[in-house]
């Protein structure tokens, strides 16, 4: 039986697609980015979270895990030994303030869809439905395949937010049934994007070209981030871009620190920290910019889907 792991699914969202939605997010990503939003979800297994603000330092954790991974330092710092942990789940269990967590648990198509059935009347009154996100859902090509393909026995909009980091026939199989594609341009100028995300963006961009020529509906998604992207320069390549592929809609999403604690809480280095968020002057000479190049730009992308 497929199986893919999900870190979080959020029903009655009127973001990442037009209507109320459902958005699943898939753990495992193969991009770095060093601003990532959703640090949790960028290794494909289970992991512990550990959220120190909220912890009492009550030891039931330590108690309960049993291969002693866990232990508290004379400051009262909880360590999890990486090599020990089996991520077996005792110690959040047992954790009464959920300060720890289990990020990412094993869902089959028809245990989503079960839960996607339930909220198909406010799809339907609302040009609603199915957001999958991440992580990146093409590293989950066949179960994506699936899940969607029962999606559409049922006539439920689907969408897809995707980095576009595949092969052709990986991403030509898994958007067969996706109606619209929230697709990522991050940076333009390649060593640049393979030093804020680990990755080429060689193969992204000719996805992007693929999936215009494949009839997909598609818009551009931009993490709009200060000394990283946001220049005119950026602009004028990424104006051009989607005049060659045609797409009119781009939605411009300032970076912010909402993924702060994620990164603290997966013991991470965050090298986006103390980056700022880009500045409200910033933000209006980019939206005037590209729609001066004739784009039609919805900051924070909720509101323009067609």
């Amino acid at each position: 039986m497929k199986s893919a792991i999900i870190t979080d699914i959020q029903r009655f969202s009127v973001h990442d697609g037009p209507g109320i939605r459902t958005i699943i997010f898939f753990k495992g990503c193969p991009l770095r980015c060093a601003w990532c939003q959703n640090p949790e979800t960028q290794k494909s297994e289970p992991q512990i979270a550990y959220y120190a603000s909220k912890c009492i330092g009550c030891m039931s954790c330590v108690a309960s895990c049993p291969n002693n991974a866990l232990k508290f330092t004379e400051a009262g710092h909880l360590q999890i030994d990486k090599e020990k942990c089996l991520v077996c789940g005792k110690c959040a269990s047992n954790c009464y303030p959920e300060a720890l967590k289990i990020v990412g648990k094993n869902y089959s198509p028809e245990e989503l869809l079960e839960i996607i059935l339930n909220d198909k009347i406010f799809y339907k009154n609302t040009y609603g439905g199915v957001t999958l996100s991440g992580g990146e859902p093409l590293m989950h090509s066949d179960f994506v395949l699936e899940f969607t393909s029962k999606l559409k026995q049922y006539k439920i909009h689907t969408a897809m937010e995707t980095c576009g980091y595949s092969n052709a026939e990986i991403f030509t199989k898994t958007i067969e049934f996706i109606d619209l594609l929230l697709f990522d341009i991050k940076i333009l100028d390649e060593s640049s994007h393979i030093r804020y995300t680990s990755r080429s963006n060689k193969q992204i961009i000719s996805n992007l070209h693929l999936a215009r020529k494949l009839g997909k509906q598609v818009i551009i998604r931009v993490p709009y981030i200060t000394g990283v992207n946001a220049d005119s320069a950026f602009l004028t390549d990424l104006s051009e871009l989607a005049k060659d592929v045609e797409v009119n809609i781009i939605h411009l999403m300032p970076f912010h620190q909402f993924g702060k604690s994620k990164w603290e809480a997966m013991r991470y280095d965050y090298a986006f920290s103390d980056a700022e968020p880009p500045s409200n002057s910033e933000i209006v000479f980019a939206k005037d910019f590209l729609e001066n190049k004739g784009s039609k730009v919805d900051v924070g992308g909720a509101n323009i889907y067609h």
